[in-house]
C-alpha cells in the first residue's frame, strides 16, 4: 500500500517539473547524457550579435568551478581542488580568459577554494574577490591565505550575504545564504540565482537540506524557481522534495561522477529531469535571455 501511494504521489509530481514549451535545447553528441528525452538544438539558435550569458561548469567532478561570462565581464564561482587546476587553466587559455571581474568563493572547503588560491598566485587580474566571511575570520586556513594573497595584490575584498545583489554584464545576481550562527561551512554556503532576461540558473554550492528548509522558511518558494539547477554538494545527498519542487528545473548539472552521485541520480531520474555530470566533460549553458542551449564538451576538451 505504501508503495502504491508513493507511485501515485510521484505521478502527480512529474508534470510540475515538465515544461509545456521547453526553454532548453541540447546539442547532443551521441552519449547517454542528459539521460532523458530532450529537445535538440538547431543551427542559428541565437540571433547574430545577440548578447549571451555563458555558464561553463569546468570542474571534473567532486569539486565546483563555474565560470559565467556576460557583457564583457567574467565571474568565477569557486575554483575546484588544486589537482584539477591544470585542466581549469587550459580552459582559461582556450577561451583567452586572463581577467576576472569577480572571483567568488561560496565557502572555504578545499574543493571550492584551492583553485582560487592558485589564480591569486598567478598573473591573472581580478577586480574584486567576494566571500561570505568577514575580515579577520580565522576559521579556515584557506580563507586566511586568500586574504594574504589579496592584500599582496591590492585586490578589493567584499563580504556578501543573504539578500545582496550585483550585476554581471546584463545579468542580475542575487545572493541567498543561511546565516544562522554556529552552523558548518556547507550549511552556510553562498547560493546564487543568476537571471538574464527571462532565463535563470540557480547555483547551490554545498547548501544541504537544513539550509534548503531554512530558506523556504525565509522566502516565498517562487523566489527559487530556475531553469537550470547546479545540484548541491556534488549529489552526495538528496535535495528536499519541497526545495526541488520550488526550483522545478528543466535541467540539472551535478559536479561529480554519476556513480558517486547515486542519490541525486535516483531522485532526478524518478522525476525525469535531464542531467549532466561534469566528470564526463565541461558543461556549457548559453542563453540570449529567451532560450538556453546546453552542450557537454568531450572529456578531452580543450586539447592543447
Amino acid at each position: 500500500m505504501i508503495r502504491k501511494w508513493f507511485l501515485f504521489i510521484l505521478i502527480l509530481l512529474v508534470p510540475a517539473f515538465a515544461s509545456a514549451d521547453p526553454v532548453i535545447f541540447h546539442t547532443l553528441d551521441g552519449g547517454s547524457a542528459p539521460y532523458e528525452t530532450v529537445s535538440e538544438a538547431a543551427g542559428g539558435l541565437f540571433a547574430d550579435g545577440a548578447e549571451l550569458l555563458t555558464v561553463d561548469f569546468i570542474d571534473r567532478g567532486a569539486s565546483d568551478c563555474i565560470m559565467l561570462r556576460c557583457g564583457g565581464e567574467t565571474m568565477l564561482v569557486d575554483g575546484a581542488i588544486f589537482n584539477q587546476f591544470a585542466h581549469i587553466e587550459s580552459v582559461f587559455r582556450t577561451l583567452d580568459v586572463t581577467h576576472f571581474t569577480y572571483l567568488l568563493n561560496t565557502h572555504a572547503h578545499d574543493d571550492h577554494i584551492e583553485g582560487l588560491l592558485a589564480i591569486l598566485r598567478r598573473d591573472y587580474t581580478v577586480d574584486e574577490y567576494m566571500s561570505c566571511y568577514p575580515d579577520g575570520y580565522n576559521g579556515s586556513e584557506y580563507q586566511t591565505k586568500a586574504r594574504e594573497l589579496l592584500a599582496a595584490k591590492n585586490i578589493p575584498y567584499r563580504q556578501i550575504g543573504d539578500g545582496d545583489r550585483f550585476t554581471l554584464g546584463g545579468a542580475e545576481v542575487t545572493v541567498f545564504r543561511d546565516e544562522t550562527p554556529g552552523i558548518d561551512k556547507n550549511r552556510h554556503s553562498i547560493i546564487l540565482k543568476v537571471v538574464f532576461g527571462e532565463r535563470s540558473v540557480l547555483l547551490m554550492a554545498d547548501a544541504v537540506g537544513q539550509t534548503q528548509e531554512y530558506l523556504l522558511g525565509q522566502y516565498d518558494p517562487s523566489v527559487f524557481k530556475a531553469d537550470v539547477l547546479k545540484y548541491p554538494h556534488h549529489g552526495y545527498v538528496n535535495m528536499t522534495s519541497a526545495f526541488l519542487q520550488a526550483v522545478s528545473p528543466e535541467l540539472c548539472v551535478i559536479t561529480n561522477t554519476r556513480a558517486s552521485a547515486a542519490l541525486a541520480e535516483r531522485q532526478l531520474a524518478a522525476l525525469h529531469i535531464p542531467r549532466y555530470y561534469t566528470n564526463a566533460g565541461v558543461v556549457r549553458m548559453q542563453t540570449d535571455g529567451k532560450i538556453w542551449r546546453a552542450e557537454q564538451m568531450p572529456f578531452g576538451w580543450p586539447s592543447e
